[in-house]
């Protein structure tokens, strides 16, 4: 799935963890060329462990998985195992580039990028204005400046009323 030019995840992942929270947990997560979901989530008693109850399952955090996929998929030339802090965007934008175009204001190349960092964050199912105020570090009403320019340069497609539009 092509989320943004440059940025492609996958449209279908499974995601294990061994000894979630004493479970075995997959997630097989699905995606439909704007966002990914879970299709299908098992949970697996461990041998000698506790048994699978309704309890259990309300700790396994599907929409963590589902961010895991995302994440997993979307890191190019760094380990999705590193911290946050040296990744942005998953390795496709450094920090020296962003601060030059976050120096730059709303020209074309910055909006591209707040585009990308939007529509990845739509993947991921996080709020996308607060996505981009973070990646490029700057003010909530900046992001939302930019992600309107953005939209009127036609890099993002229209939002509807209490729905964010990629």
């Amino acid at each position: 799935m092509t989320v943004a030019p440059g940025l492609q995840l996958w449209s279908d992942v499974e995601v294990y963890a061994y000894d979630h929270k004493g479970y075995d947990v997959v997630v097989r997560v699905l995606a439909d060329g704007t966002r990914m979901w879970a299709n299908e989530v098992r949970v697996t008693q461990r041998d000698g462990g506790p048994p699978v109850t309704g309890e259990a399952l309300r700790q396994v955090t599907v929409a963590a998985f589902v961010r895991l996929a995302v994440r997993a998929g979307a890191v190019i030339g760094k380990e999705p195992w590193a911290p946050e802090s040296e990744r942005l965007m998953y390795g496709h934008l450094d920090a020296k580039h962003r601060d030059l175009l976050r120096e730059a204001g709303p020209v074309r190349e910055t909006l591209e990028w707040v585009a990308r960092a939007y529509r990845l964050a739509m993947a991921m199912g996080e709020r996308p204005t607060k996505y981009v105020e973070e990646v490029f570090e700057v003010p909530r009403y900046t992001a939302s400046r930019w992600i309107a320019s953005a939209r009127g340069q036609g890099l993002l497609g229209p939002a509807e009323p209490g729905k964010a539009g990629g």
